[in-house]
């Protein structure tokens, strides 16, 4: 007769399955990337009907793995289970092949994500966590470094022309002040993790987001395992679910500079 499963051995259950989800997402996200001629479904996008594919997968892997669990929605499900995936973070950048998108995978319960996984199918490479266990990058424990200074350091920022906040601007200023460099590669997910790896000090989405956010769901827990900080524009923590002015994933050592600087910015 089979025991069950402790709460632990639960949470190991939910991250293997997390991560093979991302696995799979990933594989048909490369393999899919050179798709030629007209595209199903009148889609115009090649990212479009690439994440209609992925999402038909995950749909069907989660209903026969756990029943009981859901899939993510805009609508409330009621599941006490439910899984948060975005299916190709980078989206515009894979549609003009730049290599430089991720899919993520978190699982929700009763709305806290309890797993997260993020995947970069182009390195190959496999950010996961589970809550209160830390952050690891392909399996190995892994702490943001603690910094002295951030000066030097890189900062992302995510911005385009019908973005809600004007964070570019800001950023431009406030490398010049502070002597950091800013970048755009493209996807806050993947920017995200290389600031809880520690590439990045700071990054940063001038996005207002509304209802369930899909975009924060799995690096809420990333972030916040590896020992960095995530809030919105005006310092205030974040959630999976509810109205968000923008988002800023930092360092400690930058965090409270950077939600002081906007302050003087906007004002």
């Amino acid at each position: 007769m089979n025991q069950p499963l402790s709460d632990s051995q639960k949470l190991i259950e939910f991250l293997e399955f997390a991560k093979k989800l991302a696995l799979e997402a990933g594989k048909t996200m490369t393999s899919l990337e050179d798709l030629a001629g007209p595209l199903p479904n009148n889609h115009q996008y090649i990212n479009e009907y690439v994440a209609e594919v992925i999402e038909k997968q995950l749909a069907g892997e989660i209903a026969s793995k756990f029943p009981d669990h859901s899939l993510f929605t805009k609508d409330d499900t009621g599941s006490e289970y439910e899984w948060i995936c975005d299916y190709i973070d980078g989206a515009y950048a894979y549609s003009k092949k730049h290599r430089i998108s991720v899919t993520s995978v978190a699982l929700v319960h009763k709305g806290v994500t309890i797993v997260a996984v993020v995947f970069d199918p182009w390195t190959d490479t496999l950010y996961s966590a589970i809550k209160g266990a830390g952050f690891r990058v392909n399996d190995q424990l892994c702490t943001s470094p603690e910094l002295l200074s951030y000066r030097g350091s890189l900062v992302d920022v995510e911005w385009w022309r019908n973005a809600q906040y004007d964070v570019d601007s800001w950023l431009h200023t406030f490398s010049i002040e502070n002597d950091v460099y800013v970048l755009h590669i493209g996807s806050i997910i993947h920017a995200a993790c290389l600031v809880a790896k520690g590439t990045f000090s700071a990054a940063v989405l001038g996005k207002f987001m509304s209802g369930k956010n899909h975009e924060i769901a799995a690096i809420k827990l990333l972030v916040e395992e590896a020992g960095c900080k995530l809030s919105d524009l005006n310092g205030n923590e974040v959630n999976n679910v509810g109205d968000v002015e923008g988002l800023v994933f930092a360092n400690p050592a930058i965090h409270a500079d950077l939600i002081k600087s906007y302050a003087q910015f906007k004002s």
